[in-house]
C-alpha cells in the first residue's frame, strides 16, 4: 500500500518503544517508532489491511496508566533494507478516552519542550 497524502491534524514525535497489539486471537509485538494523541506508526513483521481493527497495548514513561485500546489501521507499507520480513503501519486511535487523551498531550509536551 502507498503511504497517503498527510492528512494528519496532530503533530507527531519520534519515539521508540514497545507495542503490544491484538488481531483476532493472536498477540503480536511491534516497535513505536512516532506518536501524535491521534495514532502512531509501529514498526512490526505482521502486516495488516488498510481499516483492519486492533487491540493494542503500550505504557509512556512518566505515565503511571497503561494504554489499552482500539484502533484502526490507516495504512501500511513494507520497510526494505531488513533482514527479516518488517512492514510499518500507520494506525489512528479510536474511542480514545479523555484520560488517554491528556495523558499523551502531557507525554507529547514534555517530548516538545527537550
Amino acid at each position: 500500500m502507498a503511504k497517503p497524502a498527510d492528512k494528519r491534524k496532530s503533530v507527531r514525535v519520534p519515539v521508540d518503544f514497545e507495542v503490544r497489539f491484538t488481531f483476532g486471537n493472536q498477540e503480536h509485538i511491534a516497535q513505536a517508532l512516532n506518536l501524535s494523541t491521534d495514532g502512531m506508526f509501529i514498526k512490526t513483521s505482521y502486516m495488516l489491511l488498510q481499516g483492519d481493527i486492533i487491540e493494542i497495548f503500550f505504557r509512556l514513561p512518566g505515565i503511571d496508566e497503561p494504554f489499552w485500546l482500539k484502533a484502526v489501521i490507516a495504512w501500511g507499507t513494507w520497510i526494505d533494507g531488513m533482514n527479516m520480513p518488517t512492514s510499518g503501519m500507520g494506525i489512528h486511535f479510536i474511542d480514545l478516552l479523555q484520560s488517554q487523551r491528556e495523558h499523551l498531550n502531557k507525554f507529547i509536551r514534555g517530548l516538545i519542550q527537550h
